[in-house]
């Protein structure tokens, strides 16, 4: 695990696994002018519990004077997998004045998060920059892209339940697409 100026936590290509036992990360970002300042981000590796624990992962981006792509957490080519252990995510996105693209939740590049027993999941995304007037704060962004293995960013494999909820932001400001 390696930490930043601007990122609460990143994890490059690597994992955090568990046979029973309950995962827990939280992360912010840090308060800088530009773009990076995420909660968590995950690129590659991810997080693992072959067990009946659960993960919960809360991450907020921040950020200041018009920035760009401040995202609560972000996944990138990462899997997030439970047997009969409960999932739940959360992101709010960061960013100021007429700052983008400051996601909640952001899953690309063959990101996956996935049941495979009885577990649940939860994915609920803010977007940032709640008072300026940069668009595309999306609450929670999925992409699907030829050439990756994975065709679903969330998915229960058995009986396990999904609910996402998303939230755009900018809820007071003045941008489009949020």
């Amino acid at each position: 695990v390696s930490q930043s100026r601007y990122e609460g936590f990143r994890f490059q290509s690597g994992s955090i696994t568990s046979s029973g036992g309950n995962i827990t990360l939280v992360g912010t970002g840090g308060n800088a002018a530009g773009t990076g300042n995420d909660g968590i981000t995950f690129s590659g590796g991810g997080v693992t519990n072959t067990g009946s624990g659960t993960i919960s992962m809360t991450g907020n981006g921040s950020g200041k004077t018009n920035s760009d792509f401040n995202q609560g957490i972000q996944f990138y080519g990462a899997t997030i997998s439970t047997v009969d252990g409960n999932i739940t995510i959360n992101g709010t996105g960061g960013g100021a004045g007429s700052g983008t693209l400051n996601y909640g939740i952001s899953m690309t590049d063959g990101s996956i998060i996935k049941t495979t027993g009885l577990g649940n999941i939860s994915v609920t995304g803010t977007g940032g920059n709640a008072s300026g007037s940069g668009g595309s704060n999306y609450g929670v962004f999925c992409s699907v892209r030829n050439g990756y293995a994975n065709t679903n960013c969330i998915q229960a494999d058995s009986s396990g339940t999904i609910s996402v909820t998303g939230t755009g932001g900018n809820g007071n400001g003045s941008g489009a697409s949020n």
